[in-house]
C-alpha cells in the first residue's frame, strides 16, 4: 500500500471524528456528545494514524467504527439507564443517591463499545494474517 493511498484512508477514517465533534458543538446539551468532545474523544483517534501507517486498516477503522456506534449506544442507552434510575427516588432518597441515580453512565458504554471494536477489529485482522498464509502457501505447491 502506497503512503499516498494510506493517507487517504487516515483522512477517510478521521472524518467521523470530525465530523461528530463539529456536531457536538451544536448539541453540549446532549451529555455524551459534550463528554466526548469535551475530552477529545480520550485522543482516541491518535492510534488511527501509526495503525494506518503499519498496514493495520482493519483495526484502525473498527475504532472509527466502533467510536460512532459507541456514541450511538452510549447515549441512548445511558440515557434509558438514567431515566430508569431517576424513577426509583422517593422522598427518602439520601442526597448521595439521589446524585447517584442521575448518573449519565453513557460514557463508560462508549468506552465498553470502543474497546470492544478494538479487540474484534484486531481478531479479524489476525484471522486475514493467516488466512492470507494459508492461501500463500498453498499457491506454493
Amino acid at each position: 500500500m502506497t503512503l499516498a493511498t494510506k493517507l487517504k484512508l487516515i483522512f477517510i477514517q478521521l472524518l467521523p471524528f470530525i465530523f461528530v465533534y463539529v456536531f457536538s458543538q451544536f448539541f453540549l446539551d446532549v451529555y455524551l456528545l459534550e463528554w466526548t468532545s469535551r475530552n477529545f474523544y480520550m485522543y482516541i483517534w491518535v492510534l488511527i494514524i501509526p495503525l494506518t501507517l503499519s498496514n493495520k486498516v482493519i483495526i484502525s477503522f473498527s475504532i472509527t467504527i466502533g467510536n460512532f456506534i459507541g456514541i450511538l449506544i452510549g447515549h441512548f442507552l445511558g440515557e434509558f439507564i438514567r431515566n430508569v434510575n431517576i424513577s426509583t427516588i422517593t422522598e427518602a432518597t439520601t442526597p448521595q443517591d439521589w446524585a447517584r441515580l442521575h448518573a449519565h453512565h453513557g460514557w463508560a458504554i462508549w468506552i465498553v463499545v470502543v474497546c470492544s471494536s478494538l479487540i474484534v477489529g484486531t481478531i479479524i485482522h489476525k484471522i486475514k494474517i493467516v488466512l492470507n498464509k494459508r492461501r500463500t502457501h498453498l499457491a506454493e505447491f
